[in-house]
């Protein structure tokens, strides 16, 4: 069988096989005796694909837990890395700024995070991005603050994509993390033409983020800058199977039918709701259905 079909559906996938072969060597006379068979490898797929799908729930929830879980390592990693880091400011008052910046994020962070939920880590992970870009504006480099960015930024679009995939709104954090590269860069002394050629490039405010760290600043290459974010949602299989699978099954279908027998799909009004028409019917729709 096929990778990635679940332990399940692969047994069932077998005993459906196993029902072909013999039905393809059946008489017209056994086929009364086969519909019982049939209709028992019918209630056993559909218990194997209820089975299936839980599985696949199950797996998708601890999923955005897990990115969820790293998001969090990675923003108290970053944001207790930023309190060492030895910053150069244009005046008194440019520092001031900053560090009011900084706390008010660690206030946003800390209650973001104080909900327990995905979309509080995410948030949370938008605020210290907008931190480290901060720090980035005012001189912040080196192989550990690469470390802290690269961590901070990788996790940040793993929970996006599971938060996006699970349907869960993103709104807050794309809003937020612009807000704060706008800040960043204002406290740099970009103009507003500037500011805005980053975001007519990057559209994405996390990509904006990276290339606003990336490039260190440089106007010449953000006002050049095209977004290459290509955000894909992680495939959650949800008990899907495999073509092999797939053809496998179709091929059942196709033996029970070159027998005599024709399914009805869906079945006709008022018609008899047993034997081994129903049966096959059922396959037939749990074939595409699983």
């Amino acid at each position: 069988m096929g990778q990635g079909v679940p332990p399940e559906l692969t047994t069932q996938l077998t005993e459906l096989i196993g029902l072909r072969q013999e039905i393809a060597a059946a008489s017209p006379s056994d086929m009364a005796h086969l519909s019982r068979t049939v209709s028992a490898a019918v209630a056993s797929a559909n218990t194997a694909a209820q089975q299936a799908q839980v599985a696949a729930s199950t797996k998708a929830a601890e999923s955005i837990t897990i990115a969820a879980e790293a998001s969090h390592r990675a923003v108290d990693s970053a944001m207790d890395y930023t309190r060492s880091l030895s910053l150069h400011f244009r005046s008194e008052e440019d520092e001031k700024e900053y560090r009011d910046r900084e706390a008010e994020r660690r206030v946003y962070i800390a209650q973001q995070q104080g909900q327990h939920t995905p979309q509080g880590n995410l948030n949370a992970a938008g605020a210290a991005i907008g931190q480290m870009a901060d720090a980035r504006a005012h001189g912040a480099s080196g192989p550990e603050f690469d470390k802290q960015w690269n961590d901070l930024v990788s996790t940040t679009e793993r929970l996006r994509a599971e938060a996006k995939a699970k349907g869960m709104s993103t709104e807050e954090f794309d809003q937020r993390l612009r807000g704060e590269i706008r800040f960043d860069m204002k406290s740099k002394g970009y103009t507003d033409a500037q500011i805005e050629s980053l975001f007519a490039s990057n559209p994405d405010p996390l990509q904006a983020a990276k290339t606003f760290v990336q490039d260190g600043g440089s106007v010449a290459n953000i006002q050049h800058a095209v977004s290459m974010e290509r955000t894909q949602s992680p495939t959650i299989e949800t008990g899907t199977l495999t073509p092999k699978a797939q053809t496998d099954a179709k091929d059942l279908i196709a033996a029970l039918k070159a027998t005599g027998v024709v399914a009805s799909d869906p079945l006709p009004s008022g018609a008899p709701h047993h034997g081994i028409v129903v049966a096959i019917a059922q396959i037939d729709a749990g074939v595409r259905t699983i």
